[in-house]
């Protein structure tokens, strides 16, 4: 299964002594040069995207765990979707302190998955919660914001 791994010290230099091994699940679909994250919010998990998935990528189906990450296979008018479980929900490890799910730290969870998929732009799709997970404008092409909360945190 496809994981990204953090740990609660990267995540959260703040928390002192943590060094707690966080497992982010992911899934891929599709293929492209156009990259496209999807965030959901609290209690939900990637599977709850699989609309949105389908009307991107046209597929339902993950792509194979274990082709290289940013491989476009030539397809560069594609698209390739990533979603994910938050820490705490779904496939994703559940981290025994409360301060390991700040809106930061779940911040810094989404930039690392980016990272270790080698994506270093993507259109960012927030649900809910989903949508304070990113405030640092840097690696977004666009910031979608869908049924947003009152406040981050």
């Amino acid at each position: 299964m496809p994981y990204c791994v953090v740990t609660a010290a990267a995540a959260a230099a703040a928390v002192a002594g943590a060094q707690e091994e966080v497992r982010i699940f992911y899934q891929r679909y599709g293929h492209g040069a156009t990259k496209v994250l999807l965030i959901i919010g609290f209690a939900g998990t990637y599977e709850s995207w699989g609309p949105q998935v389908k009307g991107l990528t046209g597929a339902m189906e993950p792509v194979d765990e274990e082709a290289p990450a940013g491989d476009d296979s030539g397809a560069a008018e594609g698209v390739e979707v990533c979603c994910y479980d938050n820490r705490g929900m779904g496939r994703s490890s559940v981290p025994e302190q409360k301060s390991q799910y700040t809106t930061a730290i779940m911040a810094k969870d989404a930039l690392a998955l980016m990272d270790h998929l080698g994506w270093r732009k993507a259109h960012v799709f927030g649900h809910s919660m989903g949508e304070t997970h990113f405030i640092q404008p840097p690696p977004l092409v666009l910031l979608k914001i869908l049924d947003p909360r009152a406040s981050p945190d």
